[in-house]
């Protein structure tokens, strides 16, 4: 894909790795099952969901995507990438208008993504205040982004969850402390897509030094740095 690289972000990365003990990538989560009854509401209907039981699976996330059945698609990021919470901030109020605009904005960004190689503008559909916008944060857009892209073909270098627990409270300050002040790149943090840019920077060099997809290290990063009940 095409991306906007960082250059401080970039020397950074490669002079101060991440600390990653495994030698192979982990598995990427496998989501959990859930029921279509529970999505019937946020979805264009009439829906077409697959026999039970229905899992908020990659594979089943992937598929809803290739057969551009795109708010099922959603709804499965959502469950799988735990932001049920979120509903009322993806969804409004689940009117059947704004289950349609979800629908037509994730068209768009398809198109846009499939014929540019960039998720420039479809960031901007997604994250912007704009009326044809659907002002989602950076987790919600880049969980599905990341999905979309890897529908598209982009299986070696696609846009990587980007969450607040792990990715920006924890490995951002540990990458950031690691380097020198004076030499230390812009934050993560943010809703602009620079800083996404720059998480991407930093993700990039560092699955290139290992030979690996961007989903491969993402999944070891976090699972590596998730932090575990004792």
């Amino acid at each position: 894909m095409i991306w906007s690289i960082d250059r401080s972000t970039e020397d950074a990365a490669r002079c101060h790795p991440l600390p990653i003990t495994a030698s192979k990538p982990a598995r990427q989560w496998p989501g959990h099952p859930t029921k279509a009854s529970t999505w019937e509401d946020r979805v264009i209907q009439p829906a077409i969901w697959p026999a039970p039981p229905l899992l908020s699976s990659p594979t089943q996330i992937l598929d809803f995507f290739q057969k551009e059945l795109y708010t099922q698609a959603v709804a499965m990021v959502v469950s799988w990438g735990g932001m049920a919470r979120r509903s009322k901030d993806i969804y409004r109020l689940r009117s059947q208008e704004h289950i349609q605009r979800i629908d037509k904005a994730i068209r768009l960004s398809a198109g846009s993504t499939r014929n540019s190689g960039s998720i420039a503008d479809a960031w901007t559909v997604l994250t912007g205040k704009g009326e044809s916008e659907l002002g989602w944060s950076p987790v919600m857009a880049s969980k599905t982004l990341h999905f979309l892209c890897r529908s598209l073909g982009f299986e070696d270098d696609p846009p990587i969850p980007i969450d607040n627990k792990v990715i920006r409270q924890i490995v951002w300050p540990r990458f950031r402390d690691s380097v020198p002040r004076g030499q230390r790149p812009g934050s993560w943090d943010g809703g602009n897509f620079a800083a996404y840019c720059r998480y991407m920077t930093a993700v990039l060099t560092w699955a290139g030094q290992r030979g690996w997809t961007t989903t491969q290290m993402e999944n070891t990063i976090f699972d590596e740095y998730l932090p575990r009940n004792p």
